[in-house]
């Protein structure tokens, strides 16, 4: 594989990420979850990509569009299934795991203390 072959591989990946992570909703808001989620989403639709013209008969109609030896439709669709695979079953987690439970953070509550130093509620009075 050439370095063309990769970049158009790449740039397809980059293609199915961006609606299979922006358009499936997830429950999980963090900038790390979501760096990883980009990051992991992109190197499943490229391994996708990659994969995919395998699984084509080499007279297919499908091999027809060519840009630099690779052919588009087939690593496109491998594209695009790489990048649901994760987001489909992420979404899936969600949607029927059981409820995540945080743990609240207890604040210890303000103590408001007179001018003279004392705490009015265990001032006698």
């Amino acid at each position: 594989m050439t370095l063309t072959q990769f970049c158009v591989m790449a740039i397809e990946a980059l293609l199915a990420t961006a609606p299979a992570v922006l358009l499936i909703p997830r429950a999980r808001q963090s900038p790390m979850f979501d760096r990883v989620l980009w990051l992991a989403t992109w190197a499943l639709a490229f391994l996708g990509a990659w994969n995919a013209p395998t699984y084509f008969a080499a007279d297919s109609a499908l091999n027809d569009l060519m840009i630099v030896d690779v052919a588009i439709v087939p690593t496109i669709l491998g594209a695009l299934v790489g990048a649901l695979s994760i987001n489909v079953l992420l979404w899936l987690l969600d949607r029927f795991g059981g409820q995540v439970i945080e743990e609240e953070v207890v604040a210890e509550p303000v103590t408001e203390e007179t001018h003279n130093g004392e705490n009015p509620n265990t001032a006698e009075q």
